[in-house]
């Protein structure tokens, strides 16, 4: 029986008392996971614009997890007879939040505590905050802005839901 090898390291039927109908349907599955296997290595990445308005492109991986064969058939090899691969794939993708659009909920100051420490209760040494100027400034206005910074030794970290140094 003569037989050729694909880059998969399987072996398709060519000639030879395999080759009929079964071999020759069997060969056409593999064929065509042979045109798609190389392609996720170990995933495949797709260029996709998620929310247009933004004019983003991002590149969302496609894993292949598994491929799966089945073989049903009824009675012989040559009647009804159904081969059957099935692929598993993952696509990751992005999650977005709504958008607000009022200008009340802008954000109008930023305040960030530096620690040499690294621990997550670490007090802050150092803070850093920066708000608008002018501070009704609106997003579409030329503004610049106020920029302070602070040095502490009292061993306080800052509460961010009640904004108070604890």
């Amino acid at each position: 029986m003569a037989s050729s090898y694909t880059g998969l390291g399987t072996e398709l039927m060519t000639t030879g008392e395999n080759a009929g109908t079964w071999g020759t349907t069997t060969n056409t599955n593999l064929q065509i996971l042979e045109q798609i296997l190389p392609f996720f290595q170990p995933h495949y990445n797709l260029a996709v614009k998620l929310l247009p308005s933004m004019n983003e492109t991002k590149d969302v991986p496609v894993v292949l997890n598994s491929v799966e064969y089945e073989d049903d058939y009824e009675n012989n090899f040559q009647t009804r007879r159904a081969i059957i691969y099935t692929l598993q794939f993952t696509v990751k993708t992005y999650l977005y939040g709504p958008v607000s659009d009022k200008s009340s909920e802008l954000i109008t100051k930023a305040i960030v505590d530096y620690a040499t420490d690294s621990k997550v209760t670490a007090s802050r040494e150092v803070r850093y905050q920066v708000t608008p100027q002018p501070a009704d400034a609106d997003p579409d206005d030329d503004f610049g802005f106020n920029e302070l910074f602070s040095e502490f030794t009292d061993g306080l970290s800052r509460n961010p839901t009640t904004g108070n140094d604890e």
